[in-house]
Formats: C-alpha cells, sequence, structure tokens
C-alpha cells in the first residue's frame, strides 16, 4: 500500500494505534462502506481513546485485528451490539451489514468515534416522490417505536431504533 493510494501504510497506521493507546485522540479517512450512511466512504473521522468496559451499545468502536496469517492489520470500525464482560468481548456490526461480526476481544478495542467530517458531502436532499415515501414510513414507524422503546433490547427494539435514526437523517430539516 503506497501511501499515494489514500490507504495507510503500516509504518503509519501503527502510529496512530501508538497514538490511541498513549492517550491521544487520532484522525484518518474511512475508505470502506460498511457503517454508511452515518460515516460515508472516503470521511475523516476522529478517534479518541477509550476502555473497552466503557463502550456502551450503539458507541462505534475502532478495533484493530491482527490475522493470524502473513496479512496486514485490519482496522474496524463499527456499531458496538453487545458486551460480554466474563469473556471480555464484544459483539459488533457495521450498519450497513446483514450479520454481527465475529466477537472482538477487549485487547483488540483502541478507541471509540467522537466526529465524522464528510468529505465529499453526498446530497441528502431525495428528489420529490422519495420525499414522500420517506415521511410516509416514518410516519408508519412512529408508533411502532414508542411500542418497543419499553423493550430496547429486544431484536425488534433495536431494529426499530436503527430505522428511526436513518429515516430521521433522511427526513433533513
Amino acid at each position: 500500500m503506497g501511501s499515494d493510494s489514500g490507504q495507510l501504510t503500516e509504518e503509519k497506521a501503527a502510529l496512530l494505534v501508538d497514538a490511541l493507546i498513549q492517550g491521544h485522540s487520532v484522525r484518518f479517512k474511512a475508505l470502506g462502506g460498511s457503517m454508511s450512511p452515518l460515516i460515508p466512504a472516503e470521511s475523516l473521522v476522529t478517534i479518541h481513546p477509550c476502555p473497552p468496559f466503557e463502550l456502551r451499545r450503539g458507541d462505534v468502536a475502532l478495533c484493530v485485528v491482527s490475522p493470524t496469517d502473513d496479512k496486514k492489520q485490519v482496522w474496524i470500525l463499527h456499531r458496538v451490539i453487545s458486551h460480554n464482560r466474563r469473556t471480555q468481548t464484544l459483539s459488533m456490526a457495521g450498519d450497513r451489514l446483514p450479520m454481527i461480526d465475529e466477537p472482538r476481544l477487549y485487547s483488540q478495542v483502541v478507541g471509540v468515534l467522537s466526529e465524522v467530517s464528510v468529505l465529499s458531502e453526498p446530497s441528502l436532499v431525495t428528489p420529490r416522490s422519495e420525499r414522500r415515501v420517506i415521511m410516509i414510513i416514518w410516519r408508519l414507524i412512529s408508533p411502532l417505536r414508542r411500542l418497543y422503546a419499553s423493550h430496547p433490547r429486544s431484536l425488534l427494539g433495536r431494529s426499530i431504533g436503527l430505522a428511526s435514526f436513518y429515516l430521521q437523517r433522511l427526513r433533513g430539516p
């Protein structure tokens, strides 16, 4: 990976991880799209150091995974779904991915997302017909949000909460 390709070199990646471990915030370009629309590809993200046991469900955490074979380290910036304090692991998932990641060890967590700066702001303005559909869905989902607010740990409750979050972003002002 060359530095001109937009991706981090191994040396730069190691420096960023070291800075986080020493308590400094870091900023880098997120290349993947697994967390869009919250983090569009090519966005600048700011990560603050955070002990894994302080992460809460819904936080977006950065994990550095070292594969067992000769591949390079993999950086995973996904949403925390749950903690297992007994095994000291986190369940995480990308917002745009259909499945939950394999459990991540607390020792792999290096920080938490604190800011997203979109470099090339994609237009959230939708055509009038799409906007009407979004408004209809929003009205339909509102009673469900109230109904399942008392059950936030259920899969349906989490799904309704996530859908509400995205619809609010798409609705705009």
